[in-house]
């Protein structure tokens, strides 16, 4: 599979950026998984795959790991976390957490000379190679993938929140276009399978889409998402919680704790003990 930019009108710098994002993206969905027992198909017409892209936080994959097997109902699901992590220390931290926990571990390939690709092109490439070399090759009925910071905090089931839909997830809208948040969205693989998959960001005209924006042209522009449900998010300040700090977090269906940040996209203070003491609360009662 080769990708390449579904923008129409490109001025000649944004050409040239996406040339070299495209050209760094297909050299890496190139390079297969090096764990081939892992890419095997599934058998099931009920699997699930809920993949969570690392990066460099082991903390708070521990606590994602830990949550999600207290409180996803799913039967037949595969908790893989395929780590993008930067530094070799933390990669090899992840890889033995995963080994212990007995969750599937997969190491995203790193790039060489990818400084320009930060941030949200990183997140792009990263969901390009784990779809074109893991979920492809693997098939499930379902998949979805989450940030390392989203955490289940009362029992769910996935498969039942697709409700018939051909996905499901946090709706993300510039504009006059949406598109689903990656952090937060699961898929029909069926439906995946025959179009071009694309979760980089993306222009529209002057209209920035984030990571997953790019799916756009081949899939949501030709969809009316007034014929889906979404999921329903809830942003609070901490000190909103009872936590002496005034950064957000965010509720996903009442069901799911997004503590945000994680990656350190932004300067915040470490909130981490709310976090924890967040995460350890049978009964969480929001404002």
């Amino acid at each position: 599979m080769k990708l390449r930019s579904p923008e129409k009108k490109q001025s000649f710098l944004r050409r040239v950026n996406l040339y070299k994002y495209y050209s760094q993206l297909n050299k890496l969905l190139k390079v297969p998984a090096e764990c081939s027992d892992m890419v095997k198909p599934q058998d099931s017409e009920t699997s699930l795959d809920l993949i969570t892209i690392a990066f460099n936080n082991v903390h708070v994959l521990k606590h994602q790991i830990r949550k999600i097997k207290e409180n996803v109902r799913d039967d037949n699901y595969t908790h893989i976390v395929a780590d993008n992590s930067n530094m070799p220390e933390k990669r090899e931290e992840i890889r033995l957490i995963c080994e212990n926990e007995g969750v599937m571990y997969v190491g995203i390939p790193q790039l060489e000379n990818n400084s320009f690709i930060i941030g949200s092109k990183s997140h792009g490439v990263s969901l390009n190679w784990v779809f074109y070399q893991v979920v492809m090759k693997r098939k499930p009925r379902w998949f979805g993938f989450l940030d390392h910071d989203i955490y289940p905090i009362r029992p769910v089931s996935i498969v039942k929140t697709f409700d018939n839909q051909i996905f499901y997830g946090k709706k993300e809208t510039r504009d006059s276009y949406w598109y689903l948040w990656p952090g937060f969205s699961f898929f029909e693989f069926d439906f995946l399978a025959d179009i071009k998959v694309d979760f980089s960001p993306s222009k529209i005209k002057d209209t920035y889409l984030d990571t997953g924006g790019a799916l756009w042209y081949s899939l949501y522009s030709k969809l009316n998402d007034s014929d889906f449900t979404f999921a329903a998010e809830l942003r609070i300040t901490l000190d909103k919680l009872g936590y002496d700090y005034p950064e957000t977090v965010e509720f996903i269906d009442d069901s799911w704790f997004h503590s945000m940040n994680a990656s350190l996209w932004k300067d915040a203070s470490d909130y981490s003990d709310a976090i924890d003491d967040i995460l350890t609360k049978k009964d969480l009662k929001l404002i």
